[in-house]
């Protein structure tokens, strides 16, 4: 069961002595609920426990520290089974707020060391006319939200369902994608990570009783996940502050916490396709977990709007719904939880075949028209004018180089360019071979045709590499695009939490 009291103190009798206060607190059973039963009752209004106080005045904070001695006379305080406390409370406007320690009933007046003012107290002033309503008008003046009532009788019952399991939900967002460099395969993020769950009875009473300090922590606390593919951090992580929210158009509360990270992450990229490549850019991260105490969901990735908006103007395309979190998986000892956040991205290969493969193009077909320098008198200037073609785009290659991915392999492009250079060299080499072994009247002949077999090899080639590339692109990197089944989250984990088992029988005041 639990016992919900309305405490009234009234200002016009307090009296004061100098630093010395003195007054009365009236306190009521507001309600009582029987959580097995999902039952409530109203308290009597008429039976008060009148806790007679004095204390000490501050009067430069409007502080009272204030010791309950005595009942009054006709008090109902053993009706309502309450006693006499300590206070420690500020005046704050048209607000009394402060907390109360436990005397406990064996000690009397004596306050134990082990006591501590941790219960909180919230008091709103009325006016007199509001004080003569009924009950529920006073609440209702009063602003009190009388649905955690409902929360609290969920909360109990869903401890008892699933056994004092929590709900622990990790969303997500993308905040910002930057830096992506693919010479040191590596790329920048600003990431969001938001935990809710659900507050335990403890965090509820607090939340309710008015307590608002700024360093509140709630009595569990998940882990906050650690980067395994982390570089360095560009800014330090910032820890926010856990808050109590109610979630709209429910009666139910839930705690909040977000941990934001700007870090520079290694990623190893898929290049051999390069530039007709789809790229998928991880965030691996793991946390402590144990899979006995705690329901664990991963709601969708949230991809700032804003990300989309910088990538126009860069040369990747990002696919923002298709970012998920995949690869979960835990420790061989199941004392971590690893999982990644994928982010799906795809190259605008359009510049880079205006830039590099149009100009190598340009560069190979231009070779071929030495045809009009003389193949018997000039071959010196036909060699000179294949010479400067193969410089040409030698230089051209190093130029774009910085451009390029440094890698142990060759990519599409890599090959696009090699091949030119052999097609310039098998071109002088031809040449030469004509010198040698033809005679002046025939060499024409023989120069047209080697000409136009090249001519037939520069478009068999690019028909080939074209071939190739639409197969890559479309059988290979757009697939990428496409969350695996085996790789989709489609369970709960559970990480670590501790529980504090409710008592059979609580009161809160």
């Amino acid at each position: 069961t639990l016992t919900v009291y309305q405490t009234s103190l009234d200002t016009r009798v307090l009296k004061r002595e100098g630093n010395k206060i003195f007054g009365r607190f009236d306190h009521m059973i507001y309600q009582k609920l029987d959580l097995a039963n999902d039952e409530s009752t109203r308290g009597d209004p008429m039976k008060l426990g009148k806790e007679c106080f004095e204390g000490i005045w501050f009067p430069e904070s409007k502080r009272m520290m204030l010791q309950g001695k005595e009942w009054d006379k006709g008090s109902s305080h053993k009706e309502i089974e309450i006693g006499l406390e300590n206070y420690d409370i500020f005046f704050r406007e048209n607000k009394i707020v402060g907390n109360w320690a436990s005397r406990g009933p064996d000690f009397g007046p004596i306050l134990l060391d082990s006591a501590k003012f941790d219960q909180a107290i919230y008091m709103k002033r009325i006016p007199h006319s509001v004080a003569l309503m009924s009950q529920e008008k006073i609440m209702q003046f009063l602003g009190v939200d009388t649905d955690y009532f409902r929360s609290i009788l969920e909360e109990s019952n869903a401890l008892k369902e699933t056994g004092h399991k929590n709900d622990l939900r990790v969303c997500i967002k993308v905040e910002s994608i930057t830096g992506i460099e693919q010479v040191s395969q590596s790329f920048g993020a600003s990431l969001e990570v938001k935990f809710d769950w659900r507050p335990t009875m403890q965090d509820i009473y607090y939340h309710i009783s008015g307590g608002n300090d700024p360093e509140w922590e709630p009595e569990w606390m998940p882990d906050m996940p650690s980067l395994v593919n982390k570089i360095e951090h560009r800014e330090d992580i910032h820890l926010g502050a856990p808050r109590m929210v109610k979630l709209k158009g429910e009666s139910k509360y839930r705690v909040q916490q977000t941990c934001k990270y700007n870090s520079t992450f290694l990623e190893a990229l898929e290049l051999e396709d390069f530039p007709f490549d789809v790229q998928e850019f991880q965030v691996k991260m793991k946390m402590q977990h144990d899979q006995d105490t705690t329901d664990l969901h991963f709601e969708k990735v949230v991809v700032d709007s804003e990300v989309q908006e910088v990538f126009k103007s860069s040369e990747w395309r990002p696919h923002v719904q298709l970012s998920s979190i995949q690869h979960v998986h835990h420790d061989e000892d199941s004392s971590f939880l690893h999982f990644s956040i994928v982010l799906k991205k795809q190259r605008a290969w359009k510049v880079y075949f205006w830039r590099v493969i149009f100009v190598m193009a340009l560069i190979s077909i231009s070779s071929l028209f030495m045809v009009a320098i003389d193949p018997w008198e000039d071959i010196g200037d036909r060699l000179g004018y294949l010479v400067t073609m193969f410089l040409a785009a030698l230089a051209y290659s190093i130029v774009i180089s910085e451009y390029l991915p440094k890698l142990s392999y060759m990519t599409l492009l890599d090959i696009y360019v090699s091949s030119t250079y052999v097609f310039i060299c098998a071109l002088m080499a031809a040449e030469v071979l004509l010198k040698l072994y033809s005679k002046e009247e025939n060499i024409k002949v023989a120069d047209h045709i080697i000409n136009f077999t090249f001519l037939g090899i520069w478009f068999f080639g690019h028909v080939v590499f074209a071939t190739v590339v639409i197969h890559r692109y479309h059988w290979k990197e757009k697939t990428k695009l496409d969350i695996k089944e085996e790789t989709k989250l489609s369970f709960s984990l559970t990480p670590s939490l501790r529980r504090v088992p409710v008592p059979q029988s609580m009161i809160a005041t």
